[in-house]
């Protein structure tokens, strides 16, 4: 037991001893497992919060300036401060617009009602307030005071 384990700490420290002779040397005051300059950018940059603070900024207020979206007959597009909604309603399309900080929401449905009659609502929910447009057989009905498209 005594040589198995003296043989076991041999070769265990064997290596150290041999590496006091080289820049591997643990315990020598000029160890460096990392060569100079590893970390010199990223997240070990003195202003990296910063940075990415900037970087963030950057790429909100271009992507604000420069949003688009459209689907279902809708475009919103916000450009110079001024958001811009086109949506075709009653198969004409009509244009509103908002500040550019408006939370803005659309959805479409059609459906057939119990008189046959094609029967399309669009809405529009802008800061939390919801406006509905009704077009049946080519006649739109918008909310009242006409909404945001001014359609009565």
């Amino acid at each position: 037991m005594f040589y198995s384990l003296t043989s076991f700490l041999v070769f265990l420290l064997l290596p150290l001893a041999q590496a006091q002779y080289n820049q591997w040397n643990l315990f020598s005051s000029h160890f460096n497992p990392f060569p100079p300059g590893t970390f010199k950018g990223g997240v070990f940059d003195p202003n990296w919060g910063a940075n990415l603070a900037n970087q963030i900024q950057k790429v909100t207020s271009y992507v604000v300036s420069n949003a688009t979206s459209s689907g279902n007959g809708v475009s919103v597009v916000t450009k110079d401060g001024v958001t811009s909604v086109t949506a075709t309603i009653g198969g004409r399309p009509h244009t509103t617009q908002f500040p550019a900080g408006a939370s803005i929401s659309t959805s479409t449905s059609s459906h057939t009602n119990s008189e046959g009659q094609l029967v399309e609502e669009f809405t529009i929910n802008v800061d939390g307030k919801s406006y509905t447009y009704k077009t049946i057989d080519g006649r739109t009905i918008g909310p009242p005071g006409g909404g945001p498209f001014e359609i009565n």
